[in-house]
């Protein structure tokens, strides 16, 4: 009867509620966070009962119950070994446990003269009803998504090409696609701030990274959906398994690295020397510099004789220091013409070039055309 209404005040004992991020509770839900101080049962009967209450409706059913007498026992009981409820389960027995004291006469309970003319019989339930009615004006009232961001605990969770990363999980939500934030984060990774529930991971609540307090449910990505429907504490010990598990994987590789070296070491230098039998440490560049200048000199001598070169016929030139009175013989001097190949093949030496005294040897045999001397150097050559 009391969803989405709120109180003025909040009563605690000196607990979670006098912590700094309590504040933020106070300022959003507009109410007042009250710590009554510590050993003043009086000043707390409201906390101290509640708690009593719980315990009563509790403890004929719920396996492993320890009350606090039996847990200051010297040699009490071992209750945490019958232990068989998981958080879930507990959980949903605290809230029945609450409904159920709502719906239960409160015998002795002091009736006001307006309750009694009213009718009103001493139930939680009916006495709240009756109170809304006559006794109080009009309550707060908040929606419950805006309650329950606030009451979750906050974190930071980072903007990634892959989605909103929290821990290891991977959150989407189609405000932070339309507004180009997974883009972003190509770029650079960008914190963001979240509100989590630590007995759920399906959902996460973000906020709006450029300050407006805008605020939007992110849900598990397809990479993460496996670990929905499970806790955080689930989920934290799913990684800490697995890193246990990876933890030799460095080790494991090298391991397996060194049986492949071990087996293609000696397998790659066998093969090596089957291939190379005759020539042993001289890689095949070091065998063709070697050849390389007998294969010159022998290219050079090809391209000399099928070039046109010849020895001209002697000169009439005298040799320097012979005078006409010297009695001394005229030493001839003997010079080379090359004939080069681009003129044609049909072209004879002695049109292109003449030789000067070429009218003393007339009655030699004539020179020969370079068609004739090609043709000879091919016959030395096969010869």
């Amino acid at each position: 009867m009391a969803h989405g209404i709120l109180p003025e005040a909040f009563l605690a004992d000196q607990g979670e509620l006098t912590a700094k991020k309590a504040r933020r509770i106070a300022r959003s839900l507009r109410a007042t966070l009250m710590n009554v101080p510590g050993l003043r049962p009086d000043w707390k009967p409201l906390v101290e009962c509640g708690f009593a209450m719980l315990h009563q409706i509790i403890a004929p059913h719920t396996p492993a119950y320890s009350p606090d007498a039996e847990n200051r026992r010297r040699r009490g009981a071992k209750n945490d070994k019958d232990t068989v409820l998981n958080i879930k389960q507990f959980t949903s027995l605290i809230v029945k446990a609450i409904i159920t004291h709502n719906k239960t006469m409160q015998a002795g309970y002091p009736l006001s003269i307006a309750q009694v003319a009213d009718g009103v019989p001493p139930i939680p339930r009916e006495l709240y009803l009756h109170g809304m009615r006559r006794r109080m004006g009009k309550l707060d009232q908040m929606d419950f998504e805006r309650v329950r961001a606030e009451l979750m605990p906050r974190d930071k969770a980072t903007i990634t090409p892959d989605g909103l990363q929290f821990g290891r999980l991977l959150y989407s939500c189609p405000e932070a696609e339309a507004r180009g934030w997974l883009v972003e984060g190509r770029r650079h990774r960008k914190p963001l701030e979240i509100a989590f529930d630590y007995r759920l991971v399906d959902n996460i609540v973000v906020f709006s990274p450029d300050g407006s307090g805008e605020s939007f449910v992110a849900s598990l990505t397809k990479d993460s959906v496996m670990f929905a429907g499970m806790a955080l504490a689930d989920v934290t010990r799913h990684f800490y398994d697995v890193d246990q598990l990876t933890a030799p994987a460095q080790e494991v590789r090298r391991q397996a690295r060194f049986e492949y070296n071990q087996h293609a070491a000696p397998l790659i230098a066998s093969a090596k020397a089957d291939v190379l039998p005759v020539v042993k440490g001289v890689s095949r560049s070091s065998r063709k510099k070697d050849t390389a200048p007998a294969r010159a000199a022998e290219l050079g001598a090809e391209r000399a004789a099928s070039g046109g070169v010849r020895p001209s016929p002697p000169s009439t030139q005298m040799t320097p220091g012979a005078g006409p009175t010297s009695g001394a013989h005229d030493t001839p001097v003997t010079s080379a013409v090359v004939i080069p190949i681009g003129r044609g093949a049909d072209q004879e030496t002695s049109q292109a070039m003449p030789t000067p005294g070429a009218h003393a040897n007339a009655g030699a045999d004539a020179p020969m055309t370079l068609k004739e001397r090609m043709a000879a150097a091919r016959k030395r050559m096969q010869g």
